[in-house]
């Protein structure tokens, strides 16, 4: 039993150490870091080098600069091995070092503290709290195309309550994210003020569900939505863009045979803006996944979700951001995995006439060499389609990996 709960921690401790979707590690146990026991706890530590080509760093339409980054990763991570609440802290750094562009350097770190308390038998509370060092990626929705990207700190908590009555099951949660933005430097040696930007956002989640035969329940789900801002100078930042929104869905989960999950959500979701020259944003909200494990050497992921983000655009409130995509890890033996996945993010901005398609397509080769090491080859490409002018570009980014862990 132990072992099975070992690499599902595992398995969701590694994405957050790297901060990768889709991240290869693998489902065998050969795959599978055993960790250092450390009295009631075990210890995961993984170490990272990469060289990437990318024909596009700066994701631009034409005039493409393209560089090698070697990339550094390493991660800590340390889990409780208890028969009753659950302990996790983990902390990670990523350095990238370009070759020629060194305005691109970045050095990203994440530390994080989770655990969860148990109270009676279906009831439990857990909370986290976290600190992360962030870089905005070139060509994201709010690339300001500045002589270097732009980078933030962002303090996070969250507080989840549950409870279980017989069929009845009761979550609730609360989460806060603090961001803090650097000025970003620009060619012409004035730095972008950032401060603008600097803003508290507050996530509340309340979902009620009737369980049936174990396997089926039926939920319905509603959310609020705060956002605060630090500066609401309209004469110096154009807007106050501070908001409050709402989310409520019905919904409904399975999980068949114990190899596969099926969830899916719908609903309404709104975000309404202080500022009379922001436009309230409204809309269908939708959330699916699908999980599906054929085989123990097979499993695919098909996925939806809809969710309002904040812009720094003139004339534009926020955008609907709509992604949905399919991932397929599939093992050809206990050393070889290959992953491939398709993701498309479509942004439907709101209060001007733009709407930008972004398509990512993926596919990795990766040897287990021993239990400990491994090392891929992989490719992704990206190609974005914009409704404005000057708008549209691709991006290739090759990639060659070795891991170590325990």
């Amino acid at each position: 039993m132990f072992g099975f709960f070992k690499e599902s921690v595992w398995i969701m401790v590694l994405p957050l150490f790297f901060g990768v979707h889709g991240v290869a590690w693998g489902q065998t146990f050969h795959q599978i870091p055993k960790g250092i026991a450390a009295g009631s706890f075990y210890l995961f530590p993984a170490l990272e080098f990469a060289y990437e080509q990318n024909d596009n760093i700066y994701a631009m339409p034409s005039g493409e600069v393209k560089d090698e980054i070697e990339i550094t990763k390493a991660g800590l991570g340390l889990v409780s091995n208890w028969s009753n609440h659950f302990l996790m802290i983990q902390g990670n750094a990523e350095m990238g070092k370009y070759s020629r562009q060194n305005d691109e350097d970045y050095l990203d770190y994440t530390a994080t503290a989770s655990g969860r308390l148990d109270i009676l038998r279906g009831v439990n509370v857990s909370a986290g709290l976290g600190v992360k060092r962030r870089h905005e990626e070139r060509g994201s929705a709010n690339d300001l195309y500045g002589s270097e990207p732009a980078k933030y700190n962002l303090i996070s908590g969250d507080f989840s309550f549950a409870h279980e009555v017989s069929v009845l099951r009761l979550n609730a949660n609360l989460k806060s994210d603090n961001y803090q933005y650097d000025n970003t430097p620009t060619s012409a040696l004035i730095d972008m003020d950032q401060a603008g930007r600097n803003r508290t956002q507050i996530e509340g989640t309340l979902r009620l569900a009737l369980v049936a035969l174990d396997l089926n329940s039926f939920f319905v789900q509603g959310r609020y939505f705060g956002r605060d801002y630090e500066f609401r100078d309209k004469a110096k930042y154009g807007y106050d863009r501070n908001s409050t929104g709402y989310e409520f869905t019905v919904g409904y989960k399975r999980v068949i045979s114990g190899i596969s999950v099926f969830e899916i959500q719908f609903g309404n979701r709104g975000q309404e803006y202080v500022d009379e020259d922001l436009q309230d944003i409204k809309g269908f909200q939708a959330v699916g996944s699908f999980k599906w494990t054929p085989s123990p050497l097979t499993s695919v992921t098909i996925y939806v979700n809809r969710s309002i983000e904040e812009s720094i655009m003139e004339n534009v409130s926020g955008y609907f951001a709509t992604n949905y995509g399919i991932s397929i890890d599939k093992e050809f033996s206990s050393s070889l995995l290959l992953k491939a996945g398709f993701v498309s993010n479509d942004l439907d901005y709101q209060g001007v006439e733009r709407q930008d398609k972004m398509h990512t397509y993926d596919v990795g080769l990766f040897l287990f060499m021993t239990e400990y090491v491994y090392m891929g080859v992989s490719y992704n490409y990206k190609n974005r389609e914009s409704s404005d002018t000057g708008m549209n570009y691709h991006a290739s980014v090759s990639k060659v990996t070795l891991v170590g862990r325990i």
